[in-house]
């Protein structure tokens, strides 16, 4: 494994990154944990497009449909979901990243387990925006309802996968 770390600062927040991938991929599949110390987590799966398209598993949306019981309705904050999925296409010169609730990626692909890039441009939110609003504790559901540490173990052994830490907090 490689590990690949970055610290950003946005608005004075200080966001510790650390994505860890095999030497054939980069980012595909990835399991990420963010938190926002006493504020908010969330978790975020990368997905490369291949040949135009995502594909998903079943047993990886069920697991991250497990997160979304963590989830608070507020219509004044709607992105207080903790479970994201992490779009990129890299089928043109540049990459294209797209954050998008996993409720929403599960309404695009209507029962399927692939869908084409351009079922899903119009939709989530960039990169950038998604820091932002990491930063302003406006992404990601809220401490009140953390799932504990067993939760979290329950989770790595149920999907054999890792869960990589962002730690982010004002320095």
């Amino acid at each position: 494994m490689s590990p690949e770390e970055a610290i950003i600062e946005v608005y004075g927040i200080k966001i510790r990154k650390i994505v860890v991938h095999g030497k054939t991929e980069k980012y595909n599949g990835a399991d990420v944990y963010i938190e926002v110390e006493n504020e908010k987590f969330a978790l975020i799966q990368f997905k490369l497009q291949s040949n135009g398209r995502y594909q998903f598993k079943k047993d990886q949306l069920n697991n991250l449909g497990k997160w979304c019981n963590f989830c608070v309705k507020d219509k004044a904050r709607p992105l207080t979901c903790p479970s994201f999925i992490w779009l990129i296409d890299d089928s043109r010169y540049y990459y294209i990243h797209r954050i998008l609730k996993l409720c929403k990626v599960l309404k695009i692909l209507n029962g399927r387990l692939s869908g084409s890039i351009q079922e899903f441009e119009r939709h989530g939110i960039t990169r950038s925006s998604f820091k932002e609003l990491l930063a302003k504790c406006w992404v990601g559901a809220p401490f009140s309802r953390k799932p504990s540490l067993q939760v979290l173990r329950d989770y790595v052994d149920s999907t054999k996968r890792l869960v990589i830490s962002f730690s982010v907090g004002v320095e």
